[in-house]
Formats: structure tokens, sequence, C-alpha cells
């Protein structure tokens, strides 16, 4: 005999309104499998929850985090998702995403590898002056001062050896992925140790853009048919890709996209070096390098499954996901060299005019470095002993635009993500970015971007 089950579980408009509420939070927290509430603590959030949290920071750590974004992640209101990650932690989100900042910061610091305008670059930070007083409020010292301390940590290089450092995790600041309003991480493998391999789960809306030359190989899987248009050295393709297709970009190629529809998209970048070295093993008898060849939406189950099994990994953590994505890597290096490779003495669309991958990070890290004050187009040229002519030439061959216009881009686009932040007023906006003054800042951005910088901060917050 079934035992009928209390009216207040039938009838809920029986129930008073708080007791409603109470019940949809329980029945809210069975369904995401959060932790119930005990009296008037609140809902909790569960472990694997806080493991989601923490990977979209790690994985949009070098822009601006907003808690509307982070709440959105993982499908609630910003209210409701204030008053758990407070209840669960005991801190407010700013200070959490702070917190693993600092944490980043100080890696890279102690790594001795970054300048302290990088160091603030890849962790977030509005400018060096911002890093550095945020720095010192929470750790109670200067970043030079802790660099100084922790450096000597590290092995000490062997008397005339040279130095064997440990490889680090690839990172997505090593890549040519977007990341901005248009393109959404869900999902990465920042801070799982992956050293060979970057991947990544976006979504993305309607947006368009230069990817600059890395010493990687992209592919690129969704689940959906979309619409792109790609412009590259030679070609320019306008077409609808069919689902389950995966594209190749070799690495050193630059290309322009224009992605048209919305979509979830599925990345993996496996570096250069890797498939050099599967290479060497399985043409060890050929003496002609092989490179990946290009494909925009090229229909190969394989290949496609493979990224599938890969980005399928980004939910495991510790040895077995690093062992897993290491195995991956290998075989989706063999896979590519066998089936996707072409033989030749260089890429096929790497432009000898370009600058290479050295000179690109030359040219983006002292760019980075001196954004926020006059950026001269001879000093370019010196530190990278090339003649004015020659330094324009390579210039737009590899990013199909002026130096000039390079430098506007690069300030517009760093002014967009200090926008995001309300409390930093237009004056402080245009300094950080180099502008001239607040007017001259404002005239920039309407015209690369089409609306004014009020009207943006608007439209993003």
């Amino acid at each position: 005999m079934q035992i009928p089950q209390p009216i207040w579980m039938n009838s809920r408009p029986h129930l008073s309104r708080a007791a409603r509420k109470f019940l949809g939070k329980l029945e809210q927290a069975q369904a995401t499998g959060d932790e119930k509430p005990s009296g008037s603590a609140g809902i909790k959030f569960s472990r694997q929850t806080m493991q989601r949290i923490t990977a979209y920071v790690q994985a949009n750590l070098s822009g601006a985090i907003r808690v509307e974004d982070i709440a959105r992640h993982i499908g609630m209101s910003r209210a409701q998702f204030m008053r758990r990650f407070v209840a669960t932690t005991g801190v407010t989100p700013h200070k959490f995403i702070t917190g693993i900042r600092m944490g980043s910061a100080k890696t890279l610091l102690a790594g001795g590898k970054l300048n302290l305008a990088q160091i603030a670059e890849h962790t977030g930070f509005a400018n060096q002056s911002h890093f550095s007083a945020a720095f010192r409020k929470s750790e109670k010292s200067t970043p030079l001062s802790y660099r100084k301390q922790n450096t000597g940590n590290y092995p000490q290089q062997e008397i005339g050896r040279p130095a064997t450092p440990k490889q680090e995790e690839f990172g997505i600041h090593q890549t040519s992925l977007w990341i901005s309003d248009k393109v959404r991480v869900l999902n990465s493998s920042a801070g799982l140790g992956w050293r060979n391999i970057f991947a990544a789960q976006t979504e993305e809306t309607p947006y368009e853009g230069l990817r600059v030359p890395v010493s990687a190989v992209w592919l690129v899987t969704t689940g959906c048919q979309y619409n792109i248009r790609r412009l590259d050295d030679k070609n320019r393709y306008d077409k609808y890709l069919p689902k389950h297709v995966t594209s190749i970009l070799a690495a050193e190629e630059k290309v322009y996209d224009e992605i048209r529809t919305p979509l979830t998209a599925q990345h993996v970048f496996i570096r250069s070096e890797v498939l050099c070295e599967v290479a060497d093993e399985i043409f060890r008898d050929s003496s002609e390098r092989r490179f990946i060849a290009s494909s925009l939406g090229y229909d190969d189950l394989v290949l496609y499954q493979l990224v599938q099994q890969i980005t399928a990994t980004l939910g495991e953590s510790g040895t077995d996901s690093q062992v897993r994505a290491d195995y991956l890597t290998q075989v989706l290096a063999v896979y590519l060299l066998t089936h996707h490779s072409v033989v030749g003495t260089a890429p096929p669309s790497f432009s000898a005019q370009g600058f290479n991958t050295h000179e690109v990070s030359m040219v983006r890290d002292y760019v980075t470095e001196h954004l926020s004050s006059h950026i001269s187009v001879d000093d370019i040229c010196r530190m990278m002993g090339l003649s004015r002519t020659s330094f324009y030439q390579k210039c737009r061959a590899t990013t199909t635009m002026t130096p000039y216009q390079y430098l506007a881009m690069r300030r517009v686009n760093r002014a967009r993500q200090l926008l995001t932040e309300p409390v930093i007023d237009y004056a402080q906006i245009a300094l950080a970015c180099g502008f001239a003054d607040q007017s001259h800042f404002i005239s920039t951005f309407r015209r690369h971007i089409g609306v004014t910088p009020g009207q943006y901060r608007e439209i993003m917050n």
C-alpha cells in the first residue's frame, strides 16, 4: 500500500509564501548538487560548483571579471550568487578574485622572467601602478621586494652550464584565442598543469578580429552550423560550416576572422615543438620537414572526436588529468602529421616578409610595457635593429595594419577592458592607455568601436 504524501508536499498553494520560498531553495539545491541550508545559514555551493567558479576566474584572469558573468556562468542571479558565495567562502567574490590574482602574480614574480608591467597585464590589473599598490596592500611588501626574497627558492644555475628551466603550463596568453565580451570562456585547461596543449570551451557571439601568429597549431570544432568570413595572405573565404567539422589554423599563420552567428566552440592549441619532436620520431628516415596545413571546416570524424576527447578532460583534475592530456597530445600529434601535414621548407601560409614569432613577442611586450606612455616607432625600430621602412613592411605583412593603426588598436582594446570597471573614470583610462587626453581617447574609441566610451560602459555594465 502506497503511503500518501503530506498535503504540504502535494499542494504548495496551501503553504505560506516563506515556506514555498524555502522549498524552492531545497529543490534547487538538490538539482545543482549544492548543500542544503541548515537553519538560516543559507545554501552553500558544492565543491564541484566552487571548482567551476575557480576555473572560470583562472581562465579569464587577464581580463576584467564581473560578478554578473560568474553568476551567469553557473546559472543564477547576481544577488543569489553573492549570498551563496559569502556563505560558502566567508569572503566577497572581489576578495576571492583578488586572492587568485595575487597567487598568480607571486608565481610570476618568483619565476623572474616577466617585468612588472607584463605581470600586471597577465593577472588582470589596470596597469603597473595599480598592480604594485594592490600587491603592497595585500602582501605588505612591494612586488620587487617579494621577487628578491623568493627568486632564490628556485634551483641555481650550475657554473659553466646553461640552465634547463622546467617547462611552464601552456597558458591562454600564448594562444591567439580572443577573450572579450563577445567570447566567453566556459571552461579551460588553465590551472591543470598541461604543458604541451591548451584547451578551452567558449560561448561566442558575432565578432571580428585579427588572429596574430603563434607557435602552435589551432583546432576548432562546434556542434552547430555557423557562418564565418576569413581573410589570409592569399585567400578570402565566406561560408557556412556544418556541425561536426574541424577547422585547422597552421602555426605562425595570421588570419582575420569575422564570426557572424552565435556558437559554442571547442578549441585546442598544440605546441609546434611537440609536433616537431613527434615528426622526428615517425619520419626519422626523411630529411624533409613537415608542416600542418590550414583547413577551414574539414570533415574528419576522427579529428573531431580527438578534440572532443581533449575538451572532455577539462572536467578532471590532478595527476590523472595531466597524464591523460599528455597521452591525447601524442595521439593528436601523430594523427595531424600523418593526415594533415605537407612537406616543405616553410609553412605554406607563412609570409617571409612578416615578423617571426620572437619578433612578434618583442613588439607585443614592448607595447604592453609602454602602453601608458608615448610610443615612438623609431624607438621600436632601434630595439629590434630594423630600419623604419623594414619595420613598416613587416608590420603590414604580419598584422595588415600600419604601426600607428596597431598601436591605436592596442590602446582601444585596453580601454575596453578598463571600461568594464565602473570605478575608473575616463581621464584615468585615457592616461592608462596612453591617449593624449580624455577628448583624444573618446574620439579614437568612437572611431574604432562605433560608440562612445560612455555608451560602451553602459552596454557592458
